[in-house]
């Protein structure tokens, strides 16, 4: 960045943000596969993206002509929270519950 390399905390720092969004898309999928059994892997990995990265419409059952009114209300409850959660980012929500975060503050 502007001619100078990443220190080495910075990359483990990227890396270990890869990692938290990888792990809670897997999460994701697989909780909503659990749930919503009758979805293809293609619509379960699209409205998690859709939610989580907000990238707009999914594929499949919840694509760019489809909705979300099928699901079980369990269903799209959580994948309102990955929408706040992907809204906020990660980071931002995880500070939220470290205790050292508001006892330093409070």
């Amino acid at each position: 960045m502007s001619g100078q390399n990443l220190g080495e905390g910075a990359i483990h720092n990227i890396i270990l943000f890869l990692m938290l969004m990888a792990a809670l898309q897997i999460f994701s999928m697989l909780f909503i596969s659990a749930v919503e059994p009758e979805l293809s892997f293609l619509s379960v990995f699209s409205c998690v993206q859709a939610t989580l990265f907000n990238i707009g419409p999914g594929f499949e059952a919840v694509g760019p002509t489809e909705n979300f009114h099928f699901m079980r209300a369990s269903t799209k409850t959580f994948l309102s929270l990955l929408m706040i959660l992907g809204r906020l980012e990660l980071y931002a929500v995880l500070v939220l519950f470290a205790p050292s975060v508001w006892r330093r503050y409070s």
